[in-house]
């Protein structure tokens, strides 16, 4: 997998482009993580699909700052337009998923659908926890960063693996994303990304989105993916979908049994469920024609 990278007028972003075939995947990844997440979900996909995975602005490679989603996805459909990627599957995770769902939103005639992977599912999900924005700031300025600065890149990955994701199924990409989020400093250190400021940013630049209203107002077909084993209670979240599913036209869900994580949990079944809903999709289009 070769990494390279396309301009926008918001800067450059990495990117990879697997595979091939007549549907085509773009994929986001999530908060704090880079596109070595997708890794499982790609060699699943790949041999019959075209999989382009992008660093968000602040991770891996991209080394453009935070900003909105409304202007991320303006920069997606540039990405788009350069790779000549025609009406994709749009797929987040977490951060990425409420990006994929803003994006489809906006620009629903450039999708063929979007799936979002264990997102938050409405506002109150994030003001139980934060009530306010000085709140949630608090808790990134406050914790203890799980990076640290460090000239030994291999311990420090060892480390990390040991103390925070030691239960991913794929240890081998876990590693290789990991890796990929530390930049070399001019010093000789490495720095891992994104800093506790970018992720400061990111909060910042995304706050004020009403979550709910944005998944209820997608027309592109919607799956979304629920982790059942997630922090915030399964019979609310259960809530909203039915509430999804009373008001976009198209749309379906699913729950996997494991943490928030699914794409590292479990690529061999989220990519079964990306394969039969994207067929159930053709489907509906040539019955609809």
């Amino acid at each position: 997998m070769k990494t390279e990278f396309v301009s926008t007028s918001f800067g450059k972003f990495a990117y990879e482009d697997n595979g091939s075939g007549d549907v085509t995947y773009l994929m986001l990844h999530g908060g704090a993580s880079n596109l070595r997440a997708w890794d499982g979900v790609v060699s699943s996909l790949k041999d019959s699909n075209r999989c382009v995975v992008v660093d968000l602005p602040g991770h891996g490679k991209t080394i453009v700052e935070p900003f909105g989603f409304r202007d991320l996805a303006s920069a997606l459909v540039e990405i788009c337009n350069v790779l000549r990627v025609d009406k994709p599957i749009l797929i987040g995770h977490s951060f990425g998923a409420l990006a994929a769902a803003v994006t489809a939103l906006h620009y629903p005639a450039l999708f063929t659908g979007v799936m979002a992977v264990d997102p938050y599912l409405d506002s109150k999900e994030v003001k139980r926890k934060y009530r306010t924005l000085n709140d949630a700031l608090d808790e990134i300025r406050n914790m203890t960063w799980p990076w640290r600065v460090t000239s030994d890149i291999d311990a420090e990955v060892d480390r990390c693996v040991e103390e925070n994701y030691s239960r991913r199924k794929d240890s081998k990409s876990l590693r290789a994303m990991i890796h990929r989020g530390f930049r070399l400093q001019a010093d000789g250190s490495y720095i891992r990304y994104p800093r506790r400021e970018e992720e400061m940013n990111g909060v910042k630049a995304n706050w004020s989105i009403d979550i709910g209203e944005t998944f209820k107002a997608i027309e592109s077909p919607l799956s979304i993916a629920v982790s059942i084993d997630s922090i915030w209670r399964l019979e609310k979240r259960r809530m909203n979908i039915e509430e999804f599913a009373s008001v976009v036209r198209n749309f379906e869900s699913i729950e996997f049994e494991c943490k928030h994580d699914i794409p590292g949990y479990l690529p061999d079944e989220l990519s079964n469920y990306i394969v039969s809903w994207t067929q159930r999709i053709a489907q509906r289009n040539i019955t609809m024609t």
